[in-house]
């Protein structure tokens, strides 16, 4: 926006008498930018790196994937018309996680050589249905 008035006024110098209101609204327009500056600066939401996370993960990296894979292949989000490898990105992101080479963990998930090898899954299965069992018994 700025840009748009900066050249706006270059093309307008030619027209003397035409350049003080190109100014006052270049002027008005920059107090506007700088005011959204230093309200992002105040609040850190320009820089992500300074973001804090509202949510952790508390779990393993391990047991996120698991849990974004399942995600993934029940096509619960945008009907399974996403990629795979940002989506488990975005996914950690969210928990404050980064998530690199999602594709090397899920192989070490294939290779566990328990009765199931879903056991993050698992486990969240058997506490929610805990959960319910104790609500019920109330």
């Amino acid at each position: 926006r700025v840009i748009i008035c900066v050249l706006t006024l270059l093309n307008s110098i030619k027209y003397a008498d035409h350049r003080l209101p190109y100014i006052k609204g270049i002027k008005v327009q920059l107090e506007s930018e700088i005011k959204i500056i230093k309200y992002l600066h105040k609040t850190g939401e320009y820089c992500s790196k300074n973001k804090k996370h509202s949510y952790q993960w508390t779990e393993s990296k391990t047991d996120l994937v698991e849990l974004a894979y399942a995600l993934y292949e029940s096509r619960s989000i945008n009907q399974g018309d996403i990629l795979l490898e940002k989506f488990v990105q975005d996914f950690g992101r969210f928990f404050g996680i980064d998530i690199e080479k999602s594709s090397r963990i899920f192989i070490n998930i294939k290779q566990r050589k328990t009765e199931s090898r879903t056991t993050f899954l698992n486990s969240l299965s058997n506490m929610l249905n805990n959960r319910m069992t104790k609500d019920d018994e109330k």
